[in-house]
């Protein structure tokens, strides 16, 4: 089964590193792939985004309170879920509780990565989605093995990010936006490789992005009027 592993900001690439061995250790049938590029800067190209989809079965978003905002993070979360459908779209909170999720993202159901019963259900998950599931009692052992490594390095992860992260301005997020669209302008020969279901409606505060397959990118930003200023 193949895994996609999104992520957005360093800390958050290495975390997602580890995780992309670790469930090889409790899953070995399991397929995980990742960019090796952080999203944040928008140099993740559609072409490759659009490769990777297809034949995706599963989709696990390293989420974090300083890359929840991602405009990027978000899409990518949007386009799998238009490939494997959205119980198979699964946040894994560092540093997050539930109730902070907010935005695109709380229509997923999350798993908290410091609670071992929440992430035990993910693997499971992810393993009852093979033709050949392992059986349960070898699943839970394989998992109960690896899980100290897991635990251990989230509670480094929590130790190294900031309580708070830094809020980002709307220009900030508009220009990252932007960048995204004139990645797929530049690579709009991706577009065939997406069906035209598969468009992706990114909000973050009040700018929202929409992104056709077939139509292309609109970025609208609601007038004062609208935001009762």
């Amino acid at each position: 089964m193949k895994i996609f592993i999104s992520w957005s900001k360093p800390e958050t690439k290495k975390f997602a590193l580890f995780l992309s061995e670790w469930l090889q250790l409790v899953i070995q049938s399991v397929k995980p792939w990742m960019s090796e590029r952080d999203v944040a800067k928008g140099t993740r190209s559609m072409s490759e985004l659009g490769k990777e989809l297809e034949g995706t079965q599963f989709g696990i978003v390293v989420l974090t309170a300083a890359n929840q905002d991602s405009p990027w993070i978000n899409f990518e979360a949007g386009a799998i879920s238009k490939s494997t459908g959205e119980a198979r779209v699964v946040p894994l909170l560092l540093d997050l509780r539930k109730a902070d999720v907010v935005g695109p993202l709380a229509q997923f159901q999350a798993v908290d990565a410091t609670d071992q019963d929440d992430v035990f259900q993910l693997v499971k998950a992810i393993n009852d989605g093979f033709p050949e599931p392992l059986p349960e009692h070898r699943l839970r052992r394989y998992f109960e093995h690896e899980w100290p490594n897991l635990s251990v390095k989230v509670a480094d992860f929590r130790k190294t990010e900031p309580a708070e992260p830094e809020r980002r301005d709307e220009r900030d997020v508009l220009d990252e936006i932007l960048v995204a669209v004139r990645e797929l302008q530049r690579e709009s020969h991706a577009a065939d490789r997406y069906s035209s279901k598969q468009n992706v409606h990114i909000e973050s505060g009040p700018v929202h992005l929409y992104l056709d397959r077939q139509q292309g990118a609109d970025i609208k930003m609601p007038d004062a009027e609208s935001e009762g200023k």
